[in-house]
């Protein structure tokens, strides 16, 4: 019976431990989805600049670059 209970303890010890490190790691891929993306928008942006940039004037070059990097009003 003892044995039996020490067993339980220790399951439910493991299972609290498989559930944190879940959530730690559902954050983690959240972070890196949302770095992922923010990496991808940055990338879009220099790439629309160096290919129509020089049909642009400046403030065309700065509104996109600040679009890519999520800055608002730009």
């Amino acid at each position: 019976v003892e044995r039996a209970i020490k067993a339980e303890s220790r399951i439910a010890e493991l299972e609290a431990e498989n559930n944190r490190l879940a959530e730690l790691l559902h954050n983690e891929k959240s972070q890196l989805e949302i770095a992922t993306d923010l990496g991808n928008k940055r990338w879009a942006a220099l790439n629309k600049i160096y290919e129509d940039g020089e049909k642009r004037n400046t403030n065309w070059c700065k509104r996109i670059a600040q679009e890519g990097l999520g800055i608002k009003n730009a």
